[in-house]
């Protein structure tokens, strides 16, 4: 963690059935937030993040993937969430994500996201894949940012999974 950074809320997965975090009451004391999260996602298709209890539609985003040396894009308009990743079987990820001006009423909110990863559908770790993503996506609502959920198709691996706000 930067010298720079406060962490304002941690949390880390206890049991082996979590599919969703939520880290609530996000003091609103500071213009924009860095989320950093770890996981080891066994049997998923992916993880998605929205904020406020949001979901349905008012999400856009466009992203670009890289696996090994395969490169893929793609977007979405008015989706239910933002992606956080997009996993595979028995993928571990360090994901970032900035969220600006979280706290402005009369902006809507700006996110870029980031992650690498290493998998293998398999399960056989001696032959890993090796994944990058890049993600630039807005949520269209005035309102402050004062909860963010983080949630999977599958279960969070226990003791593996950690979601900072800083």
């Amino acid at each position: 963690m930067a010298v720079t950074y406060e962490p304002i809320a941690t949390t880390t997965v206890s049991g082996g059935s979590t599919t969703t975090i939520t880290l609530s009451s996000i003091p609103q004391t500071y213009t924009d937030l860095v989320m950093v999260w770890t996981n080891l996602l066994g049997n998923n298709t992916g993880a998605t993040f929205y904020f406020n209890g949001t979901t349905g539609t008012g999400y856009d985003y466009v992203y670009t993937f890289a696996q090994n040396a395969s490169v893929f894009t793609g977007e979405a308009t008015n989706a239910g969430s933002i992606n956080a990743v997009a996993g595979n079987l028995h993928e571990y990820n360090e994901s970032w994500t900035n969220i600006f001006n979280y706290t402005s009423t009369s902006t809507n909110k700006s996110i870029i996201s980031r992650f690498a990863g290493t998998g293998d559908a398999s399960g056989d770790w001696s032959t890993r894949d090796v994944r990058s993503w890049y993600q630039v996506g807005t949520w269209r609502s005035t309102s402050a940012i004062n909860s963010i959920t983080l949630t999977s198709s599958s279960a969070l691996s226990a003791g593996s999974t950690r979601l900072f706000l800083e």
